[in-house]
């Protein structure tokens, strides 16, 4: 049988931004997560290259350096916003 091939997983990833225009500018704080649909393959993937290209990229998308992007907890995450999703 090849149930697992029905099988389907997200993987988030949440973030805190500082300093980017797109939250105010210096002194601001904004947050955010990306998300990827997949199947169980996913799960044998490098995490932690893929966290770290992720950070990259969310630093680049909001315009400030990598330093300004720290990865959070999901609940520091629904902490800090009304995100009920």
């Amino acid at each position: 049988m090849e149930d697992h091939k029905k099988i389907s997983v997200t993987v988030s990833v949440f973030y805190e931004i500082r300093d980017s225009e797109m939250y105010g500018g210096i002194g601001s704080i904004g947050y955010m997560r990306t998300s990827v649909d997949g199947n169980l393959k996913m799960l044998n993937n490098d995490f932690e290259a893929y966290v770290s290209n992720q950070k990259k990229s969310v630093a680049s998308g909001m315009g400030v350096p990598a330093e300004c992007v720290r990865v959070i907890t999901q609940e520091e995450y629904e902490m800090n916003t009304d995100d009920e999703d």
